[in-house]
């Protein structure tokens, strides 16, 4: 719509401002990086699963 020349700053008001907690972004990238190491650890198996599976079809 700005390419247009419609101005949309009134469209929308903002009521809140949410600030990122730094204690569960911190959090969050240590169980990811857990996520991470696990994945890595069984998705051989899971493609074992998948071609077992699809030979059953």
């Amino acid at each position: 719509m700005k390419a247009v020349g419609s101005d949309t700053r009134t469209w929308i008001k903002l009521t809140e401002t949410y600030r990122p907690d730094p204690w569960r972004g911190q959090r969050y990238t240590q169980w990811y990086e857990e996520y991470r190491q696990q994945y890595r650890s069984v998705k051989d198996q899971y493609k074992h699963v998948a071609t077992l599976l699809e030979r059953g079809k």
